[in-house]
């Protein structure tokens, strides 16, 4: 399995997340969505309904949860956990939202503790305009950004550092060409 480089997110940093997400959350309704993919998303100005499992987007209501999918670790993935926040009700004015528990039937204390909301079978395009902010983590430090535009930039950069990070970890060299 490969190793992450020492510049990505700490635990420090999934705590800090998650104080910053309840402040900035505190009084709204809000919808969260957790991922590792936030640079794709941000050039895309989408979030897809996934090829694999339930055909719909996933959000959340619960800041935890968002940070847990943010911090999953995948092999093709960014490596910059990112937590969009969007306003649930320009999302509801535009989409259907329906609320989504994964416990069986006869589970009611965990179905009514589920906050889970899916979109079915629709991507959800351009996420900027019901976007309030991204979080995201490097490090022990996390940051805000409310320009979609400007988050793509950042987490290309911070994509590109992270692929030198692991050349330089495995011991690999960069090619020169001969002009």
């Amino acid at each position: 399995m490969r190793q992450q480089p020492e510049f990505m997110h700490t635990v420090t940093a999934e705590k800090e997340l998650l104080s910053a997400l309840r402040g900035a959350a505190r009084g709204r309704e809000i919808l969260f969505h957790g991922t590792s993919y936030g640079s794709l998303i941000a050039r895309t100005d989408t979030l897809l309904v996934p090829r694999a499992g339930a055909p719909a987007v996933a959000l959340t209501r619960s800041p935890e949860v968002a940070i847990l999918h943010a911090t999953l670790t995948m092999d093709n993935n960014d490596g910059i956990p990112t937590v969009f926040m969007f306003d649930r009700q320009s999302l509801k004015t535009r989409y259907r939202i329906e609320p989504h528990a994964d416990a069986e039937p006869w589970e009611k204390r965990a179905a009514k503790s589920e906050m889970e909301e899916r979109v079915w079978l629709r991507d959800i395009r351009p996420i900027s305009r019901h976007l309030i902010t991204i979080f995201y983590c490097v490090g022990d430090r996390v940051y805000e950004q409310s320009s979609l535009t400007r988050f793509a930039i950042i987490a290309d950069l911070l994509a590109r550092a992270r692929i030198a990070a692991w050349q330089k970890q495995n011991g690999y060299r960069a090619k020169t060409l001969a002009v």
